[in-house]
Formats: structure tokens, sequence, C-alpha cells
């Protein structure tokens, strides 16, 4: 059994063609011998349960097409349900495979922990942690900052009137062991508010990177990850550290709504719903981990792991499942997003109305994650919605870009590129270099 035919399952599906070769990145049917013997081979063990763990084939899928060069398989691969992945072969596990170009390699076990993860009832955050931790083993000061912001969050009653652990038991980082009832930390709780040996421990491969980029010079100017060994780099810390960083540097235009100004208002809303949706829907296990990047117009923030509810929804709104629902919680308490599902349209409507260009969302599956890209780019003329992605992704290009450069993103022709890039400077969206056509590259305003 071929690896490909069960990677498909893994993602989005496709459809494969047996009989077909490339010669030269050309594709030539040369056909396939005893076609129908081997169509029925090729269901039979799709079939067998002990060849590949679900079945998401129907008759229907596999076809035999004539031609004069010969016969081609078409086998359509459907995707499978994320409660059934990953899709491996021979009744083990380990045998799960991805594709990659043309390359069939098999997940390591981060990527297998994911998929299952993703398939589980109960998350790897709401789990009680292995180690028998409970309240005393969390770092003490990010338990009373993060007491503090719940209380003037409002969202728990007479919060004032309970401990610290009833705050804590009240949000779900503290459950009890149905063992021998005591109350012990979820997963979630350790990786949110404890110490980095105890988060080391659980996750060592949790990687959370803020870096600031204001010029071509260099890769960063300023950068904090959760592996520093000054603090307790746990989640909390980290959000708390980028959260206020942008706030001092990113623009709050004045805005009016009835009357009151809420420029810094909506950005603070802003920011904190983008981070807190990244983490809730971070992939804990892969080794990429959340990458935020702020360039000089424009803020990048990429989480390992796909939307659950797909992207399609996601924009919509009105449905929420995220990956880590245990902490999520602790965003919630803290009153940042509603468990409703509009994290992301709200984002997008505060952009609107502070007047900077509309948001990028994206899904990658083959690289297993989603990228989120605020331009900040106050709007001065009426711009399309390519307009506004050429500005962004030269925003995100302090050290300059060129036409074709920027041809190869949008997939079109070098003279359309130039045309968007020369309209936008027209109007002081970017500027270039003033060197003609050779060595001509353009750079954000």
């Amino acid at each position: 059994m071929k690896p490909f035919l069960h990677f498909l399952s893994n993602t989005l599906g496709g459809t494969i063609y047996l009989g077909i070769e490339e010669e030269n990145g050309i594709p030539k049917i040369v056909g396939i011998n005893n076609a129908v013997q081997k169509k029925n081979q090729l269901a039979n063990a799709l079939l067998n349960k002990s060849k590949v763990s679900k079945n998401s084939f129907k008759e229907s899928d596999i076809n035999i097409i004539n031609t004069k060069n010969g016969d081609v398989i078409e086998l359509i691969v459907n995707p499978v349900e994320k409660e059934l992945k990953p899709v491996f072969l021979n009744g083990d596990p380990s045998l799960a495979y991805k594709r990659i170009d043309q390359d069939d390699l098999l997940l390591d076990e981060a990527e297998i922990k994911s998929l299952i993860n993703d398939a589980s009832f109960e998350k790897f955050d709401q789990k009680i942690n292995a180690f028998k931790l409970n309240y005393n083993d969390l770092d003490n000061n990010s338990v009373e900052s993060f007491i503090e912001d719940v209380k003037a969050a409002g969202k728990i009653s007479n919060a004032n009137k309970l401990s610290k652990e009833e705050i804590l038991a009240k949000v779900g980082a503290l459950i009890r062991n149905p063992n021998n009832g005591e109350l012990q930390l979820t997963n979630g709780a350790i990786l949110f508010l404890g110490k980095s040996l105890d988060i080391n421990s659980l996750l060592p491969n949790l990687w959370l990177d803020y870096q600031e980029i204001k010029d071509g010079n260099s890769r960063y100017n300023y950068r904090c990850h959760n592996k520093e060994l000054e603090s307790e780099s746990n989640i909390y810390t980290f959000f708390k550290k980028v959260k206020n960083r942008l706030l001092d540097i990113l623009p709050a235009p004045f805005t009016l709504v009835n009357g009151q100004e809420v420029g810094k208002l909506k950005m603070e809303e802003t920011i904190r719903e983008a981070l807190a949706n990244s983490i809730s829907n971070l992939d804990l296990f892969s080794h990429e981990g959340l990458i935020i990047k702020k360039y000089p117009n424009a803020l990048s923030i990429v989480n390992a792991g796909t939307i659950l509810i797909g992207l399609k929804q996601a924009l919509v709104g009105g449905k929420s499942l995220p990956r880590n629902p245990n902490i999520m919680n602790y965003f919630l308490a803290m009153g940042i997003s509603d468990h409703g599902g509009f994290g992301i349209p709200n984002i997008f409507e505060n952009m609107e109305l502070l007047h900077f260009s509309k948001p990028s969302l994206e899904e990658d599956i083959s690289n297993n994650e989603t990228k989120l890209l605020l331009d900040l780019t106050l709007l001065k003329i009426q711009l399309t919605a390519e307009e506004q992605k050429v500005i962004l992704y030269v925003n995100m290009h302090p050290d300059g870009l060129t036409s074709f450069e920027l041809a190869n993103y949008l997939k079109c022709s070098k003279e359309k590129s130039r045309q968007l890039l020369n309209k936008l400077k027209e109007n002081s969206f970017v500027k270039d270099n003033g060197k003609s056509s050779k060595g001509k590259k353009y750079f954000p305003i």
C-alpha cells in the first residue's frame, strides 16, 4: 500500500492517478498493465482494516480511464473526520504519513500526538497532570497577577470573596482526581501559570516567540520567548509581556464612536483577542509553536495548527472549538473573548473601525499552521482586496522586495505586480529606491 494513498486522508483529500509519470516536469501517460486486476487489488487493500485503519473510499472512487496511450487508474481520496485521524497502515499508528512535495514522510511522534489530541473528546490541556502537582506548585507571581486580572474582569460573581484556590477551581485550573479525591492541576494550568521546570517536564517542545523587526539589517531588533531564564516563562507571563509591548508601540488612531474616543480601547481589544485566539488554538505538540513578528507597518501571528472549525466558519463566527479549551477558560476569565466564536470577526471589525486595511487569515494545511496578518497602514483611499494584500506583503519586507518577488507571491505576471506597486507608490502607500527596472525595490512607507 503506497503511503500517499492515506496521507491525503489525513489532510484535505485529493485525486491520485496511477499510470502517469513526469518527464522533465511534464505529465506523460504511460499506462498501467492489467488495470482491472490492479483496480480490484487496490480496492481490496483499501477496504482491509488490517492494512488501512480507516476506510474513506467508495467503489465509485476508483475508476479506470481508457486513453490511446494506455489505461490510467483514478483514485479519489476522501478526507476522514478529525475524530478518526491519524489514518495509518498495518495496524501500527507509527505508520502514518504526510506528503511533502513528491516525498512520502512518516509523521513524527509530535505530529501523531497532535492528530490524536485533535480527535479526542478530552484535550491534553484538560487532563489532570501526571506529576500530581497541586496549587502550591504554581508560580506565585503569575497566580497573583492572574487573580487580579480575573477580579478586574468581573466574569466570576463574588470573586473578591473567594480564595485563590477557589477561583482557580472555578476556571478549571484545579480539578478533583477521581482516584484519590485530591484537587490537582490540569496540564493547561501548569502551562499557563506554572514554573519553567514543570512546564519543560510536561511539554518540552512548547515554543512561544515574539520578535520586532525594524529594518533589513538584522533578523530582529528585540526578542522575547518562553525559554528565557530570568523568569518563569509560562504562557501567562509571555502573553502579558507581548501584549503590553505591542500596546506601547502599535498605533491607536483617533476614532469616535457615539461621541467617545475608542482608538486605544479597540486596539487593546484587538491585540488581546489576536494573542488569545492564537494561543488557544496552538498545536501544543508542534516544534514550530507560536511565532509573532512585529514589522514597522504589520503584525504577523503564526501558530502551529489549523483551525478545527475551518477557515470559513472562523471568518463568519458563531461557533467555538478551541484546540486548548482549558487554556481558553483562563482568557475568558480575564474578560478576553466570550466563547461565542466571534474572536476573529471582532478583530476584522475593529481593524475596519480603526481605518486600517483588512486583515488576512490563512490556513496552510501542508505546513499545519494558521497565519493572521494585521496591516497597520491607515487607509487613505479605497483599496481593493488585492491592493491591501500587496501593502501587507510589502510591510513584511522592510529591506525591500522586487516586482518579481511580489508576482511570485500573488501568482500573477510581473507586469501586473509592477502596475500594482506603482499605483500604491503614487498614493504614498509604498516607496521605491529610485532605480530603474534593474535593481528596483519597493519598501514600506
